[in-house]
């Protein structure tokens, strides 16, 4: 119950009393005409204590309402002013870094088919052979020349072919290159008798390591001799690659590694010599990883071998060599690459390495 109008009754109240007590003119206080009303100035202040604020009854009405001062509610906000106006423009910020590339994205309809060309000009009528060129035309046999050369190895059996069970000839069409057919075996072999050299040729092949290597690496990547594909095996990178279509199941390499002061297998196995696959995976020497894919040393005994303590003796002068042999799928050969691990910085190093036979099945 809001009891703030009784206060104000009883103040006013008051004043009157008081007011009247201190009027002069009056036994009783008051001072009324005959009807009854006010007709004094300071009678009207009774009435309206608002009306002045120097009045003694108005002073006395102030005091109290000090004294039993009440807060009432809190009232309503006010209405929202008016908008301000629009302030200057400022210069425009800094570019914000570049975002990350966004995913690719799908492929967009096929465009409209292009317009005919023009009709080419009239060719001339051939009649083609299964060959590039009969024998009675060339007046020589199917694989006998660049002119006229067989399929592959396993064609010239099918054509009545050369009734040796071993010889060389020209094979693939558009782009033949020379090989070795062994019939009775069904093998393709790469003829690399320009590749191979003589054993007085080797001391001027040698290539000399660098003992500031913790390994030598042959690849075609090597500044200072760089492993040319093309040149070690003697045929173009396309031959290669459709040499190694043609195998049936396997290819079977054999690398001839000349060395001097130099091991291919160790009694730690961290220097042992590692080969680089075609698909440029190493393959380590067999029985030394757990990995089907291994090489081996053809030789009777390791002739880089390093000697132990009880065979000691000086540096090796004369440059020996190792036969490895590697069979693998046609993914993994032929070679492209050797990591000798085996440094020795007080020796002088060197070495040569050479393939003497790769053969593809058919």
């Amino acid at each position: 119950m809001d009891v703030y109008p009784y206060v104000i009754l009883i103040l006013i109240s008051v004043i009157q009393v008081a007011h009247q007590a201190a009027s002069p003119g009056s036994a009783n206080g008051k001072n009324e005409s005959g009807d009854g009303h006010p007709t004094d100035e300071s009678d009207v202040c009774r009435v309206k204590v608002e009306c002045s604020k120097d009045s003694p009854s108005s002073k006395h009405f102030k005091s109290l309402s000090d004294e039993n001062k009440i807060s009432g509610d809190r009232g309503l906000p006010g209405l929202n002013g008016p908008k301000g106006e629009t302030g200057d423009r400022v210069l425009p910020g800094l570019n914000g870094p570049k975002g990350e590339t966004g995913d690719r994205g799908l492929n967009g309809d096929k465009g409209i088919k292009g317009e005919m060309g023009e009709k080419g000009e009239k060719g001339e009528c051939v009649t083609k052979s299964a060959h590039p060129m009969d024998p009675e035309e060339s007046g020589a046999a199917l694989g006998e020349t660049e002119d006229n050369p067989a399929k592959s190895c396993k064609d010239l059996i099918g054509s009545g072919g050369p009734p040796a069970t071993y010889g060389s000839y020209y094979i693939k069409e558009n782009d033949p290159f020379h090989v070795k057919c062994e019939f009775e075996d069904k093998l393709t072999c790469l003829d690399l008798n320009d590749v191979v050299i003589e054993d007085h040729e080797i001391p001027g092949k040698l290539i000399t390591i660098n003992p500031a290597h913790e390994e030598y690496i042959l690849t075609k990547l090597n500044t200072e001799n760089p492993f040319n594909i093309t040149t070690y095996y003697n045929i173009n990178y396309r031959q290669l690659k459709w040499f190694q279509s043609q195998a049936k199941s396997k290819i079977k390499q054999i690398i001839r590694f000349h060395c001097k002061n130099v091991v291919v297998r160790s009694s730690n196995v961290t220097r042992n010599m590692r080969l680089l696959s075609w698909n440029q995976k190493y393959i380590d020497i067999e029985g030394t990883v757990d990995d089907s894919l291994t090489y081996k040393i053809l030789s009777p005994r390791d002739e880089c071998e390093e000697f132990d303590e009880d065979r000691a003796g000086p540096p090796v002068v004369t440059p020996k060599y190792n036969e490895i042999e590697i069979e693998a799928y046609p993914e993994y050969l032929p070679i492209t690459g050797f990591v000798i691990r085996d440094i020795q910085p007080d020796k002088e190093q060197s070495f040569y390495v050479e393939t003497v036979r790769l053969c593809a099945d058919f």
